[in-house]
């Protein structure tokens, strides 16, 4: 009896240093996937503040009828904005329209 109940308990440390090795080796690839999701979604953010910049300087009609000035008028707004499209508190439809004024091709981007 004794014999099984430590056999019970040596495979569930194995089970757990198995886990926790596992989980140490994928950490580095997880930070360096986080990294590059960072920097892709600035590099986007980026872009398309200098695009809605063009819009929001130097209006066809007045910014108050703009959303693109909204959601992209600075670099913390648009960032979250993405961050906001992607986990759900905005609706992505709504940006892409709002992009309309930029160009089809940023909506594909976008």
């Amino acid at each position: 009896l004794r014999l099984v109940d430590v056999y019970r308990r040596t495979s569930l440390f194995r089970e757990l240093r198995v886990f926790t090795a596992s989980f140490r080796k994928s950490l580095a690839a997880s930070l360096w996937i986080m990294s590059l999701v960072a920097v892709f979604v600035y590099s986007l953010a980026v872009l398309l503040l200098s695009v809605a910049t063009d819009f929001c300087l130097d209006p066809p009609r007045s910014v108050e009828d703009l959303p693109i000035c909204d959601y992209f008028g600075s670099l913390g707004a648009s960032m979250m904005t993405m961050f906001k499209t992607v986990y759900g508190g905005l609706l992505w439809g709504e940006v892409v329209d709002a992009l309309e004024v930029a160009g089809v091709s940023y909506q594909i981007l976008f």
